[in-house]
This record gives structure tokens, C-alpha cells and sequence, in this order.
């Protein structure tokens, strides 16, 4: 996390924050769909001893979602993360950024808490493959939100952000 954190802080000043969040999010997107099909392809749930669990199909199948999980790690704290917190400074007029900044990041903490807590019932109740796909799709809508919505802040003073989405 913070080697990916490093390398974001590197890339932010020589990227447009554009182009280094849709890089972010089509890999956020495209590691969760791995994931999801490593789960359906490579595990299979089994009955021992009356306890039913997830069991690999063949060894080091468990080692296929930790390398894919790193990268979304790495995609998620080198990317998207970065871009998030400097855009989140910098998109709001001076006589609301304090008040703006702090309804987001509420919101932000808000949705990981709901993340967190519905994570656990859907891995449960419908299977790692079926999850991780959920979540992919989320990220797709998310990437033509972006795609709409997101604007360009590089090489733009504060003012010049300000008077571009005057409000």
C-alpha cells in the first residue's frame, strides 16, 4: 500500500488526473472480474465432517486471488486514491471546501462502512464469484460516471477550478 501510495504521488504530477483515474478504475474493475472468475473457476464448495467450505481445485488457487487482490491494491492506492484526495481538495470553492470536503469524506466513510458489512453476507450467501462480479459491476457504472462527469483539474490554479463549475 504504500509503495503503490509512492508510486501515485510520482505519477500525479506528470499524469492528467483524467487519465490516471479511468487507468485506476478500469483496473480496480478488470482485477475484480479476475477475481470473480478465479473464485467460480478455481474453488469448489465442499461437505467434510458435515461443515460445509470453500476448497481450491488445485493447489495454489488461493495464491491466484492474492496476486489479484495486490493488484487492486496497488490500482486502488497508486491510481484512484491519490487522485481522490487532491481532486477532493480542489474541486470545492474556497468559502465551502471545508464543509464540502467534510460531507465527502463522511460519505466516503459511510459507503466503506456499508461495503464492509454487506462484504461478509454476500461472500456468504452467494459465493466469492458472484460477489467480486457485483462489485465489478459497480465499477463499471462508476467508470461511466466518471467518464461524464469527471473533469480535468491539472495545470488549473484554484480560482480558474473555481470559476469553471462557479455554482
Amino acid at each position: 500500500s504504500i509503495l503503490a501510495t509512492l508510486l501515485g504521488m510520482l505519477l500525479i504530477g506528470r499524469h492528467s488526473r483524467r487519465k490516471m483515474f479511468f487507468t485506476g478504475q478500469i483496473g480496480v474493475t478488470l482485477s475484480l472480474v479476475l477475481i470473480g472468475l478465479s473464485f467460480k473457476l478455481f474453488f469448489h464448495m465442499e461437505t467434510v465432517d458435515g461443515v460445509s467450505g470453500l476448497h481450491a481445485n488445485f493447489t495454489g488457487a488461493s495464491y491466484i486471488i492474492l496476486a489479484l487482490m495486490l493488484v487492486f491494491l496497488t490500482f486502488m492506492q497508486g491510481w484512484i486514491a491519490p487522485v481522490f484526495w487532491l481532486m477532493l481538495a480542489e474541486i470545492y470553492p474556497l468559502r465551502m471546501r471545508g464543509l464540502g470536503m467534510g460531507f465527502a469524506v463522511f460519505g466516503l466513510w459511510i459507503f466503506d462502512f456499508i461495503i464492509q458489512s454487506i462484504f461478509p453476507i454476500l461472500l456468504n450467501s452467494y459465493g466469492g464469484g458472484m460477489t467480486f462480479g457485483f462489485f465489478a459491476a459497480t465499477n463499471v457504472i462508476m467508470l461511466i460516471l466518471l467518464v461524464k462527469f469527471l473533469p480535468e483539474t491539472r495545470g488549473l490554479t484554484l480560482e480558474q477550478i473555481e470559476q469553471k463549475f462557479r455554482f
